[in-house]
């Protein structure tokens, strides 16, 4: 089991790997609204190198959270969609 991290040891985490967190008190109360591993471990992969597991420049708290948003938007969505006969 992983050790329990404090949101200001979570942020560190993220940046330490090279992910911009420009506003650290919205990612705080972000991270206890929807949990790190709800939100980061979900929505990370298009956002990191996988050959260095580092975030890609350029890549922020807000992309991560963006993906998360867009993806919560589009389920609802796809549900309301009628099935097509097979």
């Amino acid at each position: 089991m992983k050790p329990f991290l404090t949101y200001d040891q979570q942020v560190a985490k993220l940046r330490s790997k090279g992910l911009s967190v420009p506003n650290e008190d919205a990612a705080k109360a972000t991270l206890a609204d929807i949990g790190y591993f709800s939100l980061v471990n979900g929505y990370k992969r298009p956002l990191r190198d996988p050959s260095t597991r580092r975030y890609k420049p350029g890549a922020s708290f807000e992309d991560v959270v963006a993906r998360r948003i867009l993806a919560m938007d589009a389920t609802p969505f796809s549900r309301r969609l009628p099935r097509t006969p097979r």
